[in-house]
């Protein structure tokens, strides 16, 4: 494992040494993730917006007609893709957990990460085996 400062939260995190590319934490990179999609809700809508300027300003009727037809099923599929950015991610990983291991997993790896015990060897080994169980709970799942 390595250790690696997240370039937008300055916070450290570990990463496993093939994924050494890795610049972001994993709540930084999900963050991310949400600002790419809702970035591309707000350039289907400037396409919408676009088109119904343009079927405002023309005069002939059938063009209005399709241009009215277009703008409709972009706010369609503007809806749909405005659902699936919004809605929230499923926790697979989390649902195969009993349920009282649900609420403490998190807090098990925060409580005894060896930053909280001077970098004690028994920290970092209970710390790399919970991340490890949540990993590999993760990947039961998909």
């Amino acid at each position: 494992m390595l250790t690696k400062i997240c370039c937008d939260c300055k916070k450290q995190f570990e990463v496993e040494e093939a994924k050494a590319w890795a610049t972001r934490c994993l709540p930084c990179w999900i963050a991310l993730q949400d600002r790419q999609g809702k970035r591309k809700v707000e350039a289907l809508q400037q396409e919408v917006d676009y088109w119904r300027s343009l079927a405002l300003g023309h005069e002939n009727q059938a063009t209005i007609r399709a241009l009215q037809l277009k703008v409709e099923r972009l706010e369609q599929d503007n809806l749909k893709l405005k659902a699936k950015v919004l809605s929230p991610r499923p926790r697979t990983a989390r649902s195969v957990l009993p349920a009282d291991w649900k609420a403490q997993l998190s807090r098990l790896i925060q409580l005894c990460h060896p930053d909280k015990h001077d970098g004690s060897e028994a920290a970092h080994t209970a710390t790399v085996w919970l991340l490890g169980l949540k990993r590999g709970i993760t990947r039961s799942t998909k």
